[in-house]
C-alpha cells in the first residue's frame, strides 16, 4: 500500500543528511560542532547511523562499519542548520494538517486555536 502524502514530505532533504553524516564520519571533531543544532528526531533517513556514530564519539569508541555514498558536506555546520529548520517545517506542516482535519470536528474554536497555540509553542522551541 501507498504511504500517505503529507506536506511535511516536502521538507526533507534526505541527501543533505547523508552529506552531513558523511563528513562527521570524515572528521569526527565536527560532530561537536553540529551536536546541538539536530536532534535524532529532525532526521528522516539515518536516524539509526547518526546514533551509531554520535555513541562511538561520545565515547570514544571505534566507528561501526556504515555505508554511506555521499561526498562529505562542504559546510557541515550549515548543512545541521538547514535539517534544523526543516525539521521545524515538517513540525509546524503536521500541526497545520490537524488543525485543518480538526476543524471538520465538533471541536470549538476557542479549544482549537488554545491547541494550536500550544502546540506551536513546541514547534518554535525545536
Amino acid at each position: 500500500m501507498p504511504s500517505r502524502y503529507t506536506l511535511a514530505t516536502e521538507f526533507m532533504n534526505p541527501q543533505l543528511e547523508k552529506k552531513l553524516l558523511a563528513a562527521i564520519i570524515a572528521k569526527p571533531e565536527l560532530y561537536w560542532e553540529v551536536c546541538d543544532l539536530i536532534s535524532l528526531d529532525s532526521l528522516t533517513q539515518i536516524q539509526q547511523e547518526f546514533a551509531a556514530i554520535s555513541e562511538s564519539i561520545e565515547q570514544e569508541k571505534p566507528f561501526p562499519v556504515l555505508e554511506i555514498k555521499e561526498e562529505p558536506a562542504t559546510n557541515p555546520v550549515e548543512a545541521a542548520k538547514e535539517i534544523a529548520k526543516l525539521y521545524q517545517k515538517r513540525l509546524l506542516a503536521d500541526l497545520l494538517q490537524d488543525s485543518l482535519e480538526n476543524l471538520r470536528t465538533e471541536s470549538l474554536a476557542p479549544d482549537l486555536i488554545a491547541q494550536l497555540e500550544s502546540h506551536l509553542v513546541k514547534v518554535q522551541q525545536a
